[in-house]
C-alpha cells in the first residue's frame, strides 16, 4: 500500500538512512542539493546545499556521512570527481583536499559508496577498478588499492571486515580474497551477519536482451561456495547493459539478389567496434542502378557497466526484497529451506477417520510433509489451495478445509466416483499417486461430539433439548433425533464443490438411507445435505414408542450397500 510520496529531484542517484534511522537522504544529479525526509512523518526537511557537486552515491558511517560526486561547475565539466562530507546540522557539505594520505581525486564519476551495518567502515569502489576504505574509528581513509582494470555490478560492506564488489570478495584491507562462482552477471549482494546473499542475472549475449530468469544463492564466505542456488521468477536488474553487434573476423561481405534488387552487407570489426554497412541497389541489369547505403556502428561485444544494489534483506528477517525486471520480487526468508516430497499413507472419511469415502463427502488425507504449516479456513466457497498445498483427484483440484504436515481435510468432488488417483502438491513437489476407490455412498457419523469431559461422541442430537445423545442424556421413546454425517453421495438438486448446501430447495440424497435402532426401523422425515454446511449430511428420524431400550442399543445406518453401526443408550 502507498504510504507516502516523496518528491525528490530530476535525477535521484542514491539514497541512505542516517545512523539514528531518523532521516532519508537522497542525492541528486543535475541538482546542487541533497534532499532530506523525516522517516516518521514522511515529510520533507530543509534540503542540504551542495557547492558544485552532483551527488552520485551516499554512505552513512557512525561518525560521518560521505558522498561521492562529480563536479558540476559552471562549465558542467568542472574539476575531478571526489568525496564530500555532509554536515546535517548546518545542511551543508565540506570537501576535504585529502582522503587520508591520498588526494581527494577519484578516477571516475561512476563511483559508489557502501557503509557496513555497524557504521564502522565505508567501502568506495570505482568503475575504473579502484577501491578505498574509510574507517569511522579514526575518521579517515586507511586503504586504497587498484587490483582490477574495471569494476561493476553488486557492492556491499559487512560488519566483519569483508567487502564485495561484483563477484569479488575483499578483506579488511580491501585486498582480493577470492571470486565467487557466477552463472551470469552479478546484480546484488547483501551481508547478513557473517553470511551473504548473492543474486545474478543470466549472461546477456550480443544482440539479445536480459533473460526472464535469475538466481539467488547464499554464499559461504570462508570457501566462496554457493549454497542452494535457487531460480527466481525473473531476472534481477543489472547495471548499464551495452548490447553488442557481434564480432566480424576481418571484413565479411554477403550479397543477395532478388529480381532487380541486390543487397550487399559488409561487416567489419576494429578496436572492439563493429560497423555494419548495408547497400541496396535497384535496377541492376537494366542499364542504370539506383543504390543507397545505411551503416550502424556499436560495440562488438555485449558489456555491463555501472553499479547496482538490487537486493535488500529486511532487518526483521521476514523477507528478501529484490529489484527485478518488472518491479520487485519478494522472497520469504526461508526460500532455500529444503522441503521433502509429500507422502500420502491413507485416505478416510473425516467423520470417523476409518470409513470409506463418497462423492461430495468430507475426507481426511493422512501422511507426511503434506504442508509446511497448520492452517484452517472458514472461507466460502472453499479454496483449492491453502498454505501452498493443494490436492487433486484425477487431476481435478479438491476444496480444502484444513492443512497440516500430517493431515489434510478436504471435500471429495461430486464427480469423483469409482477408481481415482489422488496427489498432494506442495513446495516440496508432488506426491506419488495414491489409488483409491470412491464409493457411491459411504455414510459415516461425525465422532466429534463433546459433552463435559466426554469427547469423541457421535453427533446425534435429541430434538427435545438440542443436546448430544449421551448416557446421561439418552434417547427416549417417541424422541425426534438428528444424525449428522458425511458421505451420503449425490443429491437432488446437486450442489457445487466447496459450496454450502441450500435451504430451499433442500438437497435430498438420491440414495435414500434406512435407519434402525435395535430391530426397529425409524421413520425418516429428511435425509440429505445439512443447509448452510459444506459436505455435511443430516438425517431426521422419529423413535417409535415400541423401540427396545438398553444401554448399548445399535444404531444402524444403511445406504446404497454401505453400513455404519453405533451404540447408543435408549430409555423408556
Amino acid at each position: 500500500s502507498l504510504a507516502g510520496t516523496l518528491r525528490t529531484c530530476t535525477k535521484p542517484m542514491s539514497m541512505a538512512i542516517t545512523f539514528d534511522q531518523q532521516y532519508l537522504l537522497v542525492g541528486c544529479d543535475h541538482s546542487h542539493i541533497m534532499k532530506m525526509f523525516d522517516l516518521d512523518t514522511l515529510q520533507e526537511q530543509p534540503y542540504i546545499t551542495m557547492n558544485f557537486e552532483y551527488i552520485q552515491s551516499i554512505a552513512v558511517s557512525s561518525n560521518q556521512i560521505l558522498a561521492s560526486f562529480r563536479n558540476g561547475g559552471s562549465s558542467f565539466n568542472g574539476g575531478s570527481p571526489g568525496v564530500t562530507v555532509v554536515d546535517l546540522a548546518s545542511r551543508t557539505t565540506q570537501t576535504p583536499g585529502q582522503l587520508g594520505v591520498w588526494q581527494n581525486k577519484l578516477g571516475t564519476n561512476n563511483t559508489v559508496l557502501a557503509a557496513s551495518g555497524n557504521g564502522a567502515h565505508v567501502l568506495i569502489a570505482g568503475a575504473d577498478g579502484s577501491v578505498l576504505l574509510y574507517d569511522a574509528n579514526v575518521g579517515s581513509f586507511t586503504a586504497s588499492r587498484h587490483d582490477y582494470t574495471s569494476l561493476a555490478g553488486s557492492y556491499a560492506a559487512s560488519s566483519f571486515g569483508q567487502y564485495v564488489v561484483g563477484n569479488h570478495l575483499l578483506d579488511a584491507s580491501a585486498a582480493p580474497v577470492r571470486d565467487f562462482a557466477s552463472v551470469g552477471s552479478p546484480s546484488g549482494f547483501a551481508f547478513v551477519n557473517a553470511a551473504g546473499y548473492f543474486t545474478t542475472a543470466p549472461a546477456v549475449t550480443s544482440g539479445s536482451g536480459q533473460s526472464s530468469a535469475g538466481t539467488i544463492t547464499q554464499i559461504d564466505l570462508a570457501s566462496g561456495n554457493l549454497i542452494q542456488p535457487t531460480p527466481m521468477v525473473e531476472a534481477p536488474l543489472l547495471g548499464n547493459v551495452n548490447v553488442g553487434l557481434g564480432t566480424c573476423t576481418g571484413s565479411q561481405t554477403t550479397t543477395n539478389a532478388s529480381g532487380t534488387t541486390t543487397t550487399t552487407t559488409t561487416c567489419t570489426t576494429s578496436g572492439g567496434v563493429t560497423t555494419i554497412t548495408t547497400t541496396v541497389c535497384t535496377g541492376v541489369g537494366s542499364g542504370s542502378s539506383n543504390c543507397s547505403s545505411t551503416a550502424s556502428q556499436g560495440p562488438a561485444n555485449t558489456s555491463i557497466s555501472g553499479f547496482i544494489r538490487s537486493i535488500a534483506p529486511l532487518p526483521n528477517q521476514t523477507a528478501i526484497i529484490n529489484l527485478t525486471t518488472s518491479g520487485f520480487t519478494v522472497l520469504p526468508w526461508s526460500y532455500a529451506a529444503s522441503v521433502a516430497l509429500p507422502q500420502v499413507t491413507k485416505v478416510v472419511s473425516a467423520a470417523d477417520m476409518s470409513s470409506q469415502v463418497a462423492p461430495g463427502g468430507l475426507i481426511s488425507i493422512l501422511g507426511n510433509q503434506l504442508s509446511p504449516v497448520n492452517l484452517a479456513t472458514s472461507e466460502i466457497p472453499l479454496s483449492t489451495a491453502l498454505a501452498n498445498s493443494c490436492l487433486t483427484v484425477n487431476g481435478q483440484p479438491m476444496p480444502l478445509v484444513f492443512v497440516s504436515p500430517n493431515q489434510i481435510n478436504a471435500q471429495m468432488p461430486a464427480q469423483a466416483v469409482g477408481d481415482v488417483t489422488i496427489n498432494v502438491h506442495t513446495p516440496g513437489g508432488v506426491s506419488d499417486n495414491f489409488n483409491l476407490t470412491v464409493q457411491p455412498t459411504a455414510p459415516a457419523v461425525f465422532m466429534s461430539g463433546v459433552a463435559g469431559p466426554e469427547t469423541n461422541l457421535p453427533v446425534v442430537v435429541r430434538s427435545v433439548n438440542n443436546l448430544l445423545v449421551t448416557d446421561s442424556n439418552p434417547i427416549h421413546r417417541n424422541d425426534g433425533i438428528t444424525i449428522y454425517l458425511t458421505g451420503c453421495g449425490q443429491t437432488n438438486p446437486p450442489v457445487g464443490d466447496g459450496l454450502p448446501a441450500p435451504t430451499s430447495p433442500l438437497a435430498v440424497a438420491l440414495s435414500a438411507p434406512t435407519v434402525y435402532l435395535g430391530s426397529t426401523q425409524l421413520p425418516l422425515s429428511y435425509a440429505g445435505l445439512a443447509p448452510g454446511e459444506v459436505g455435511v449430511c443430516q438425517i431426521n428420524a422419529l423413535v417409535p414408542g415400541s423401540t427396545a431400550t438398553g444401554l448399548d442399543m445399535p444404531l444402524i445406518i444403511n445406504q446404497g450397500g454401505a453400513t455404519q453401526t453405533l451404540s447408543l443408550r435408549v430409555v423408556n
